[in-house]
């Protein structure tokens, strides 16, 4: 899962890095911005209009119009702060709701151990009655360093 937030936070945050900033005054920090307002929105039911964390990431470090290193530090601080835009992973009571789509979720079994079971019609299988389930998280993946 994609790990989104805010556009207009992001570009706040990159205004915050400027000891003067003046939307007339840098034309190289100007073109930044451009290119986070040109982002794609993601889906999110926290934010209107959210863009992923990584690509805001990725224009930052192609730029080369920070004063200094330690202003390119404070933006990736101050951009790893900012909140998510996604609601967090909670478990959902089997009480309340059954998943809408057939596929693998964690479970919590009435002994609290947690396990990943198929629903499939409507039904779970594996021959354990979950209490509460939650969507399975992203598979980890590896990032390279070039």
């Amino acid at each position: 899962m994609d790990d989104l937030i805010s556009r207009q936070a992001a570009i706040d945050a990159l205004k915050s890095q400027l000891s003067d900033w003046n939307d007339d005054y840098n034309i190289p920090v100007r073109k930044s911005i451009e290119n986070i307002e040109r982002l794609p929105s993601a889906q999110s039911e926290q934010c209107e209009d959210a863009v992923r964390r990584e690509d805001v990431q990725s224009i930052a470090e192609k730029s080369d119009w920070f004063e200094s290193s330690d202003s390119f530090n404070d933006f990736m601080w101050a951009l790893y702060d900012l909140p998510s835009a996604q609601p967090e992973q909670r478990w959902i009571p089997c009480s309340d709701e059954n998943p809408k789509a057939d596929g693998r979720y964690l479970i919590t079994g009435k002994m609290g151990t947690v396990y990943s079971l198929d629903f499939e019609d409507g039904r779970w299988y594996g021959g354990i009655k979950p209490v509460a389930w939650m969507p399975l998280p992203e598979p980890y993946a590896e990032r390279w360093e070039e």
